[in-house]
């Protein structure tokens, strides 16, 4: 049976935060099947071997794709390259591997908006912001937005979308800019493109983390 949501999930160095961010993708409790595809970035760390356990754990959802030459710093979005052709699923929900998802509904809800509302290209929701360092106390990252349904206007404008957060209808255009390439962020651009093909959902719910630390780009 093909998956509904492909996670695609982007690490480089993140041994510290992998596993906790793992959990969070396996405890979603969903009425549909899922699959996570990973993409570690040829880690200098212990990220590939953290992965490497859990990919023993659960052969048939985490498929990983373990570089031995960083992508990045050749100018190519691995999410584009290697991440988005592989995906089965009609959606795909973003999760970086420093972050990670606190409920266990998360998918069931975002799933359940767009199966119900086909004029969407995507949803997303209120995070906590946490401070590896412990520097500052955890905070929700949106306070009153004003509104819950945004279109390519206002996402060319700012990105209100974070990344843990992003959930949008797979394969709405057929391929990517020539530009995109050379975008520094590709999340942003990405929401832009995917709202030109409907305006995205924001729930006031927060369902995930978003991590901040210093190895972060």
């Amino acid at each position: 049976m093909l998956p509904v949501v492909s996670i695609v999930c982007l690490a480089y160095n993140h041994d510290r935060f992998i596993g906790e961010c793992l959990d969070g993708l396996l405890m979603q409790e969903t009425t549909f099947p899922v699959e996570i595809l990973i993409h570690d970035d040829a880690s200098t760390d212990r990220t590939a071997e953290v992965i490497h356990r859990y990919e023993v754990l659960y052969p048939q959802i985490i498929k990983p794709i373990y570089q031995t030459e960083n992508q990045y710093s050749k100018v190519k979005h691995p999410d584009v390259v290697f991440m988005f052709p592989r995906a089965k699923g009609k959606y795909i929900a973003l999760c970086e591997g420093d972050d990670y998802w606190t409920a266990s509904d998360k998918l069931q809800i975002q799933v359940e908006f767009m199966e119900s509302h086909p004029k969407f290209s995507g949803c997303f929701h209120n995070v906590d912001v946490v401070y590896a360092d412990g520097s500052k106390s955890p905070h929700p990252l949106h306070g009153e937005l004003g509104k819950d349904t945004f279109t390519v206007e206002d996402l060319a404008v700012q990105n209100v979308i974070p990344t843990p957060s992003a959930f949008f209808r797979a394969r709405l255009f057929p391929e990517f800019p020539e530009w995109y390439a050379r975008v520094p962020i590709g999340d942003w651009p990405l929401h832009v493109l995917n709202a030109q093909h409907g305006s995205m959902r924001y729930m006031d719910r927060r369902l995930a983390v978003y991590r901040v630390h210093s190895g972060g780009v």
